[in-house]
């Protein structure tokens, strides 16, 4: 087997009512005004995303909602996802 690192980091916020937290922890990481907002149609169609876009564009962030997934999404569809949010100007 051949040896290697790997480093990934990766903050995970979990719990009760975390993503109403979430424009307040974005704007600590000093990210930008615009959020390339990715689900599944799935997610999309059960109102799930709905209210992450909502408190995102209430404080000022610009989303883009990109849902065009399958549930293994393939390079096409990710290269999909970064096409529509560079042409939104983001």
């Amino acid at each position: 087997m051949t040896d290697y690192s790997y480093y990934c980091n990766t903050r995970i916020e979990m719990g009760m009512g975390k993503s109403g937290q979430l424009p307040e922890l974005l704007q600590s990481l000093q990210i930008g005004s615009s959020i390339l907002l990715v689900s599944d149609p799935g997610v999309v169609r059960a109102g799930l995303s709905a209210p992450i876009q909502n408190a995102l564009e209430a404080s000022g962030y610009r989303v883009v909602l990109f849902y065009s997934l399958s549930q293994n999404p393939r390079d096409t569809e990710c290269l999909a996802g970064a096409r529509m949010f560079a042409e939104q100007g983001m």
